[in-house]
């Protein structure tokens, strides 16, 4: 035999080992490299974890998530701190030129509104670390340390995540890919970049990045349940968990929508059950879902006038925000750079670095930017390219799944939306990057795992190879990422 062939049938012999849910020793394996995850966190991470103490002589001097803590803990919405009066007297206190012109002092990237001071940043943080943090340690923590704790929920319900929708969605998955493809989703979704960086910008990312993968878990785990009480349960925290995500990030919240099919599929799987069992499950999700939104559209009435304006408009920052609309001139820009600018290589390790590849229609107005990849980058979401050989396969097999079909559109379609919006009202960096690479890239694994396990014995060597490469290229992508920021 050739050596070429006998390489091809270990290849082949490798390939067609499955995973199985039931395996103890697979869910031991899981739990390992997930543990194994978790503890990667921090050696990344460059910043010390402190704790602040509170209450603190001034406030000002910390966070946008301790700004408003206090604030929550002094009765109020507005943060405690002191508006310059010269403020009130600007025409347009947004415009940067005529902020700095005046002499005025001012908060930095904090909403200003009707003449007090307001964190536009979501108010989930607050709810799920800080007021368990303090209420366990009696005083808060800073930066470093609730974006380690926000890192550690994320590769959780990630991983929860990730192990659902392939159980859902593959129906023999190698073992060895299956473990490979774990690390590479876990390391496209930003969340050693947020714990390297730890900044408060990060912790609104990590936040956001936690409840959406928790919702994705739980929305599937609550589709297979059969017991009507343990169901309620998951949906209640399921809906908790999207209510979450719109008060971390809200651009992140809208990825959400692309697991809405396998809750649409729980619906119709129900209509067959007592009236009793159709009440509880739909009660189970819609009466939180009601009294988070009525919630949330308070809290933005009550700070700003408008139960859908979050306060962005009203930071300032770097330039009037109000002024980024959307405009069409810059779909191919959007497109571009939250999909397809590459890693630039170099000639020292780690051998490929971010950069700033800004391409802009002509006379185009001014759009925020830093060094940056597109989500291809990470080779993992390119996966989702390849999706129609897995439906032509599943249809060729008598298999056809219209979830799954269009879980994979919407995600897609949402991804694309997501990333216009954000480029057209805020710019592009890596933060606004890891909106759409979480879903894309649990999107991309399931097919690539998909599509080894089902293409034809003579073709399964390229489909496995094909996967390892874009499984690899999502955690050295990963590297040269963090790697560049560590490096500037």
């Amino acid at each position: 035999m050739k050596k070429s062939d006998c390489f091809k049938q270990k290849i082949l012999k490798w390939a067609n080992i499955s995973y199985s849910s039931d395996n103890k020793f697979h869910t031991a394996v899981f739990i390992l490299i997930m543990t194994l995850l978790i503890f990667a966190c921090f050696p990344v991470q460059k910043a010390k974890c402190e704790t602040v103490l509170y209450p603190c002589d001034d406030i000002s001097y910390h966070s946008q998530y301790i700004k408003q803590f206090d604030a929550f803990y002094k009765g109020q919405l507005h943060l405690d701190l002191e508006v310059d009066p010269k403020l009130a007297e600007l025409e347009n206190p947004y415009n940067t030129a005529e902020r700095d012109a005046s002499g005025a002092f001012y908060h930095f990237d904090h909403a200003y509104y009707d003449g007090k001071y307001y964190s536009y940043f979501g108010i989930a943080p607050v709810f799920i670390v800080y007021y368990p943090f303090y209420i366990v340690h009696g005083s808060l923590p800073n930066n470093a340390f609730a974006c380690l704790i926000l890192a550690v929920y994320a590769v959780i319900f990630m991983s929860l995540a990730f192990k659902e929708i392939i159980r859902r969605f593959c129906e023999k998955p190698n073992i060895y890919l299956y473990m490979l493809g774990f690390i590479a989703v876990v390391s496209a979704t930003g969340i050693y970049m947020g714990v390297f960086c730890s900044d408060v910008y990060y912790i609104a990312v990590l936040s956001a990045l936690a409840c959406a993968a928790a919702f994705v878990f739980f929305a599937f785990r609550a589709a297979r349940e059969t017991k009507v009480a343990k169901r309620a349960v998951f949906l209640v925290l399921c809906c908790l968990c999207l209510v979450l995500t719109v008060c971390s990030r809200p651009t992140m919240a809208l990825a959400c929508a692309a697991a809405f099919p396998i809750l649409a599929e729980l619906l119709w799987k129900i209509r067959k059950e007592t009236v009793s069992s159709k009440i509880i499950s739909v009660s189970a999700f819609a009466f939180p879902l009601v009294a988070g939104a009525a919630a949330v559209m308070w809290f933005n009435f009550a700070r700003f006038g408008s139960p859908f304006d979050f306060g962005a408009n009203y930071q300032l920052t770097v330039n009037d925000i109000s002024e980024n609309t959307i405009e069409f001139s810059f779909l191919f820009s959007a497109f571009f750079s939250f999909f397809l600018c590459p890693l630039f290589f170099t000639k020292k390790f780690p051998f490929g670095e971010m950069q700033l590849k800004l391409v802009l229609p002509d006379e185009a107005r001014y759009v925020y930017s830093d060094i940056y990849v597109g989500a291809f980058a990470y080779g993992i979401p390119c996966g989702i390219l390849l999706y129609p050989f897995v439906a032509a396969l599943d249809r060729r097999a008598g298999k056809k799944d219209a979830t799954k079909d269009v879980f994979v559109f919407l995600t897609f379609v949402i991804c694309f939306i997501v990333a216009f919006a954000d480029f057209c009202l805020a710019g592009v960096n890596m933060r606004y990057i890891y909106d759409i690479t979480p879903i894309l890239a649990l999107a991309g694994a399931f097919t690539l795992l998909s599509l080894q396990e089902k293409t034809h014995a003579r073709h399964k060597a390229v489909t496995t190879v094909l996967a390892i490469l874009l499984f690899v290229s999502a955690i050295y992508t990963n590297i040269c990422a963090v790697y560049t920021i560590a490096t500037r």
